[in-house]
């Protein structure tokens, strides 16, 4: 495995490869995978103002990806980017490619005006938490909630 880590835009012929990404997600954190993902990603895509994917890649292959979606949060001073997927592939992990691939993400995110990186993590997965604590994220003390709308 390179040490050259760095960000990629996505685009639609890497839609296979990204997606496998995101059914190991979701088996990872044990989240079902969605149906809908592949329409909501072509949505993401032609929708800049949502927010970005973006593949991890080294000199050799792709090692990754992430999503970032946009908000607005007057709290935090104004534009929120969500931190909505980050996933390195297992054979990529411990190298520092997951740090340096966060100061990609940082830089992307201060060019484009946002004010702070918000992100979730399962509750069991502490491997998650060490490592975004090891880099600087900080413990928020508010438990996210939701409500589902069901909309069809």
């Amino acid at each position: 495995m390179h040490t050259d880590f760095h960000l990629a835009p996505f685009n639609e012929k890497d839609s296979t490869m990204l997606l496998q990404m995101i059914k190991d997600f979701c088996i990872e954190d044990g989240v079902a995978y969605e149906q809908s993902i592949p329409t909501l990603l072509l949505e993401l895509l032609a929708n800049p103002q949502l927010g970005r994917v973006f593949l991890f890649r080294n000199a050799q292959q792709t090692i990754g990806y992430a999503v970032l979606t946009w908000r607005f949060c007057l709290e935090y001073g104004g534009k929120v980017a969500h931190l909505d997927e980050f996933y390195l592939l297992p054979p990529a992990r411990g190298l520092g490619a997951g740090a340096a691939l966060i100061e990609a993400l940082k830089a992307e995110c201060v060019a484009l005006g946002v004010r702070k990186i918000l992100l979730e993590t399962v509750i069991v997965n502490s491997g998650a938490r060490a490592f975004y604590r090891k880099i600087q994220f900080q413990f928020s003390e508010r438990i996210a909630q939701y409500l589902d709308l069901k909309v069809d």
